[in-house]
């Protein structure tokens, strides 16, 4: 049952920003909603690992998480100073680790099971990831929270001119 919830929601999260932006009906307080929409879904996924009593050494993933999330909280902090918001980016590589966060917490209730190695690995991504929020959120004039990405749109700057030559 709680699978099929946590899908369900992840689906939502999902279509709801791409239906705001196909019938303009964007706005800066469902730009905020959503962002901490997606941080309660992230909350509840780690909490269902600790409900479905999945073994977990809690000190080797203490580490990259807070890592993770100290740089999150960095991001939001300098989004505040620099843009008087407290939303966050969500950029290409951001999107792309809520997903890969989305999937594991099923995955590993079904399996049963907690993989170290693929929680580090998605830890390590994050944080390459915060770090590139981090120099976007240097580099923009005015807060945009769906920009790319500044180093993401680099790399495909560079591929689209080698693709041309």
């Amino acid at each position: 049952m709680f699978v099929a919830l946590y899908l369900a929601s992840g689906l939502t999260d999902l279509l709801d920003g791409k239906i705001a932006r196909r019938f303009h009906f964007e706005s800066d307080f469902g730009s905020k909603l959503d962002t901490w929409a997606d941080m309660a879904l992230f909350i509840a996924a780690i909490a269902s690992v600790f409900i479905a009593k999945l073994e977990i050494d809690v000190l080797k993933c203490l580490i990259p998480f807070s890592i993770a999330i100290y740089h999150k909280c960095l991001n939001v902090m300098i989004g505040r100073v620099r843009f008087g918001t407290w939303n966050m980016l969500h950029t290409l590589l951001s999107k792309n680790i809520g997903a890969a966060v989305y999937f594991c917490v099923p995955a590993f209730i079904l399996l049963g099971e907690i993989n170290f190695f693929v929680i580090l690995v998605i830890s390590l991504f994050g944080i390459v990831v915060y770090i590139e929020e981090t120099v976007t959120l240097l580099k923009l004039d005015e807060f945009n929270v769906n920009h790319k990405g500044y180093l993401t749109l680099k790399v495909m700057n560079k591929l689209k001119r080698a693709k041309a030559s």
